[in-house]
């Protein structure tokens, strides 16, 4: 008995003691800005596995040894570590977000992720919450106006249309100008980039320098940018689940084309006998019928975009994963044009043991695209160019009614005119297809020794695609005879990449010293196949085998490849964060140069000076931040053709009736790479610990750059690529960041980003200029590759209404051969641009603007060159501004005397420039007071999300948006209205 009194006793006295061990910690994990709890931050009990979660009021609850340390971690936010006191048992910790955070430490490169701030190269960065949420089927849109030196252009509205991406200007005439893509690690296509869905996206770094691209070589001569998708945390204890929808409505955004009415078109073309008197009399009569019909309203007409999301992120002590899924709809303003796309993506990390870590990385997009037919009796052409070309008293498509010369009123199979209605042309020749995008790449890095890191990527990056066009039999214009073509295409990549990186025991705690070394190789395959036949007899069974004649010059079958070889190296060494230095060497081997060409050395050197760190700024309450860079480097440009140094026999001639040959390509073994030095410096300061302001100075020299040489007529060719001219780009790129006001409820930021680029010829080859009338274009030494190049027009004379013509000296002369074609110094690549943004939050409810602008911008507008033509064909439409033609003596106009005819000239060239409000986000995150209840929802997010909202310009034109000389007939670009829906659990 006494033994077991003893036994229980004992066994009470050692749950005391534990107890006595273990203590119970409550607490509230709060924002130090905004007091706002901070749902999902990571309470854990240091050198433990014991961790906690913090709840959607940032409440937590976790047991704690006595003098235990609690360690207090969420992104983006400064760690804290607190000692538990005996007896302590609430303790509520407010967290202040770190200045070099998640949106900071980036990776740039091959090898380790490094804060921007220590960097030596020219790096931008944009974070998720710009991108977020943003109703666009190409991602590359939300970039517009946010990096500096970067040009973004989104020439049309058509949902499967691209945006075009210049940074540091154009480098490059006949070769590649795009930037090369890096996902996670590995180089993607431009459409594996367009396809991303913007909330996969945790950052987006663009590297603008030598220093920062040169380890990507013969690829980055158009700089990088580097996306970095997102993860899971090992340290979430439950998986976190994203779900979003949201609904939208585009329209055009532009229409500066002032037509005339139905009534002053009739006035006008009775005036100049383009219709008779008795058709003028019979519409007049009949204008209930044919009133006006507003084609532009007609054709553009608002459409619906549908979108929806989820996302589900968490992880384990050793696996964390990020699994997401997208879809979108969006219909075009235009008929026949629409766009459909699923996403999948899936980032999965696991630690396989102490040395090992396995990434897995893998997207998938299918899209369903219906487009306008540009092949098929030019549907495409119908219908962009039916605002321009049909007269406001013509009736659509729904009515199909018209008026005979007699004054009838007839039912048409198609326009007077020989025009068909777009609705129609549409219905009768439809096109559409499908695109499926995949992307996936494993790493695996290894982790032997201290400071050792062994990484081997392997990944693949591919799309196939099909098109189906149709010219229905029973189309009225067909004959009874339809048309049906197909086209298929696939390509894939398969990239392999190894580095080892060593980084040194620091010497003296001062010296930091980083060496990587590595290889790449890429593999590359490309297939091609489209025929067309005609003589489709049924709508019913449009297939290829039922026609009856194959169209010979539209079938067409290739198959293309090529390789690459390449092994770098990088050197980085710092002191005391004060002072870096980056040296890096690449050479890459391709199989698309000339045997004699084919290696190419790229090498960049860099420095950066901390200058905040020297004793005489340290701990300056003004001057908060100061660092100088400087770098240096060469780059190479791969992106050309990938047989153009073979001499190439090519097939498909008839000849005498009979299967021929002919000499394609003559082949230069001697082709080489396009080479780029650029040299860059740069000054970043920060004010007060709330304004931040850099300026980058850039100096870029292409050499060697590809052009299509003229050949002698005897040589059986016209012209040959050949390393044959020199460009120089200069410019400077300035950022400016400044929070105005912050307190607990309310903060104010505003940012801006400007750049200015200056372009021109520094060498030809054997000549000083080469002239491309029907291009616009004369590439001079001295001066710009973008200018154009055209007949001055000098206006119209008023005593007989004959367009005048500068012959060169100034004279003015009427007869269009003596007009000289002169360098107008009026670029249509835009010297000046950049944006603004404004960031508005108060509580829950927040407001984000981003303006964008381009300046001394110049477009061709083709659209009035052929509205303003009085020789083409009649009950075609007319501007307002043909009103003002020229029709007696003494009359002051710049519209000729009717039947004058024009030709191009500078009378149509316009000051494209244009100040946009890109996107305006208003959105409203629910209090977590109100979510409480529920015991499930973490957030309630609503935005209304408008994008091109209001334009600024003298443009007459569409849009002003547009990435090209010559505009006629295009889609108009979109403004779109949005609604969407977050939830998190």
């Amino acid at each position: 008995m006494r033994k077991f009194v003893l036994s229980v006793f004992t066994m009470l006295l050692m749950c005391f003691q534990l107890t006595a061990q273990d203590q119970h910690v409550t607490g509230i994990v709060t924002d130090a800005a905004s007091g706002e709890p901070i749902i999902g931050a990571v309470v854990a009990v240091k050198g433990t596995q014991n961790a906690f979660v913090t709840g959607i009021d940032g409440d937590y609850m976790i047991d704690v040894p006595a003098n235990g340390t609690l360690e207090f971690t969420y992104v983006g936010y400064k760690t804290q570590e607190i000692v538990v006191n005996p007896g302590q048992t609430v303790i509520n910790v407010t967290m202040a977000q770190e200045s070099e955070n998640i949106e900071q430490v980036v990776v740039i490169g091959y090898g380790s992720a490094r804060s921007v701030g220590s960097v030596t190269g020219a790096v931008s960065v944009v974070n998720s919450e710009i991108l977020n949420d943003k109703p666009v089927m190409n991602v590359a849109d939300a970039l517009s106006g946010q990096v500096s030196g970067m040009s973004v252009m989104t020439s049309s509205g058509e949902p499967s249309a691209s945006s075009s991406i210049r940074i540091h200007g154009s480098g490059s005439i006949s070769a590649g100008t795009e930037p090369l893509y890096v996902i996670d690690g590995m180089p993607s296509s431009a459409n594996q980039f367009l396809a991303l869905s913007s909330n996969d996206i945790e950052n987006m770094v663009t590297l603008k320098d030598a220093s920062a691209t040169s380890i990507y070589g013969s690829r980055a001569a158009n700089g990088v940018i580097y996306i970095t998708t997102k993860k899971g945390s090992r340290t979430a204890q439950k998986a976190q689940f994203r779900l979003s929808g949201g609904y939208g409505i585009s329209t055009p955004v532009n229409n500066n084309l002032q037509q005339m009415s139905g009534r002053d078109l009739l006035d006008w073309q009775l005036y100049f006998n383009e219709i008779s008197r008795t058709s003028y009399d019979s519409y007049l009569a009949n204008m209930e019928m044919f009133g006006g019909t507003d084609w532009f309203k007609y054709v553009y007409q608002p459409a619906p975009t549908y979108n929806g999301e989820f996302s589900v992120s968490g992880g384990s002590e050793n696996i964390s994963y990020y699994v997401s899924g997208s879809y979108m709809n969006q219909d075009g303003i235009a008929p026949g044009s629409s766009m459909e796309r699923y996403t999948f993506r899936t980032n999965l990390a696991a630690e396989a043991t102490s040395w090992m870590r396995i990434n897995m990385n893998m997207a998938i997009s299918t899209d369903k695209r219906i487009s306008t037919q540009d092949s098929v009796s030019s549907t495409q052409g119908v219908i962009l160019s039916a605002p321009n070309n049909f007269a406001t008293y013509m009736p659509s498509y729904m009515s199909r009614k018209y008026l005979t010369e007699s004054g009838e009123v007839a039912t048409y199979t198609y326009f007077p005119n020989g025009m068909m209605d777009p609705w129609y042309a549409m219905k009768e020749q439809p096109q559409g297809g499908y695109n499926t995008l995949y992307n996936g790449n494993i790493s695996i890095v290894l982790t032997p020794l201290k400071g050792l890191t062994i990484t081997s990527l392997n990944g693949i990056d591919g799309a196939f695609s099909t098109l189906k066009m149709s010219g229905l039999p029973s189309y009225e214009l067909s004959g009874g005879s339809g048309v049906r073509g197909r086209n298929y295409n696939q390509y894939r990549t398969l990239t392999t990449s190894n580095t080892i990186e060593y980084k040194l025991k620091p010497i003296k705690d001062f010296h930091n010293l980083t060496f990587l070394v590595g290889q790449e190789g890429i593999d590359y395959q490309d297939d091609f196949f489209a025929v067309m036949t005609t003589g489709q007899a049924d709508d019913r069974l449009m297939l290829l085998s039922n026609g009856t004649n194959v169209i010979i010059g539209n079938v067409s079958e290739s198959n293309s490849s090529y390789n690459m070889l390449s092994f770098f190296g990088r050197v980085n060494y710092d002191y005391k964060n004060k002072y870096s230095l980056d040296v890096t060497v690449r050479n890459d081997a391709s199989s698309k140069f000339g045997a004699d060409n084919r290696d190419a050395f790229f090498y960049a050197v860099g420095g950066m000076w901390n200058i905040s760190q020297e004793k005489f700024l340290m701990n300056n309450r003004v001057l908060t931040d100061l660092k100088l860079r400087a770098t240096y480097g060469t780059q190479g440009n791969s992106s050309i053709s990938y047989y153009t140094h073979l001499a190439l026999i090519a097939g498909g001639m008839n000849y005498a009736g009979n299967a021929g040959r002919y000499f394609a390509n003559p082949g230069n073994s001697h082709l080489g790479w396009e080479k780029q030095g650029m040299f860059n410096v740069s000054l970043e300061l920060g004010l007060w610990h709330w304004l931040t302001a850099s300026i980058n100075y850039y100096d870029r020299r292409s050499t060697d750059m590809l052009f299509d040489v003229p050949y002698p007529p005897s040589s059986g060719v016209t012209s040959h690529a050949e390393n044959a001219l020199g460009m120089l780009n200069r410019g400077v790129d300035v950022d400016i960041a400044a929070t105005i006001f912050q307190n607990k409820d309310w903060n104010i930021g505003v940012s801006t980003t400007f750049g200015y680029n200056s372009n021109k010829i520094t060498y030809l080859y054997s000549t000083d200029a080469i002239t491309l009338p029907d291009q616009f274009a004369q590439y001079k030494v001295g001066r710009s590759a973008w200018s154009f190049y055209l007949p001055e027009f000098m206006g119209v004379d008023p005593r007989d209404g004959k367009p005048m013509f500068n012959d060169g000296n100034g004279n003015p002369v009427k007869d269009a051969n003596l007009a000289a074609y002169i360098n107008t110094d009026k670029e249509y690549i835009a010297p000046y641009y950049g944006g603004f943004n404004i960031d508005v939050r108060w509580k829950g409810l927040s407001l984000q603007a981003n303006f964008t602008y381009q300046l001394d911008k110049w477009l061709y507008n083709g659209d009035r060159f052929f509205t303003e033509s009085t020789t083409t064909m009649s009950q075609f439409q007319r501007p307002e501004n043909m009103k003002n033609i020229w029709t007696e003596p003494g009359d002051i106009t710049d519209i000729p005397a009717y039947g004058e005819t024009m030709i191009h000239s500078t009378a149509y060239l316009e000051n494209a420039s244009f100040l946009r409000l890109k996107n305006l986000t208003l959105s409203y995150q629910f209090p977590s007071s109100l979510l409480k209840k529920t015991g499930f929802i973490q957030g309630i997010k609503v935005s209304a999300i408008f994008r091109n909202l209001w334009t600024l310009t003298k443009y007459t034109g569409y849009d002003p948006e547009y990435d090209g000389k010559s505009v006629y007939g295009m889609y108009p670009n979109t403004r779109q209205y949005s609604f969407s829906l977050e939830f998190m659990f």
